[in-house]
């Protein structure tokens, strides 16, 4: 159940609904994070196409929150790695 709860909490502290920073966050909530939001991007929504799988990282790598990246930067750079491997 925590992790539904937390799924929306930004590593730098600025999501919802509790307002986590990264150290109080569980640390499977930083896969669920990633692994919500590229999902939401690569497919179709009523409002707009799905992004390309490398334009959807690229609005990762770029989204920031109030204080700093939404996601935890290594667990982003795992994320990468292993939708870029062969």
């Amino acid at each position: 159940m925590r992790l539904v709860l937390e799924h929306h909490e930004n590593a730098d502290g600025s999501g919802y609904p509790q307002g986590l920073p990264l150290s109080r966050q569980h640390p499977w909530t930083r896969i669920i994070r990633l692994l919500d939001t590229y999902d939401s991007l690569t497919v179709i929504r009523p409002y707009r196409a799905a992004y390309k799988p490398s334009e959807a990282v690229k609005i990762m790598e770029e989204a920031r929150g109030l204080r700093g990246p939404i996601y935890d930067p290594p667990t982003l750079k795992k994320f990468i790695s292993f939708l870029t491997a062969d």
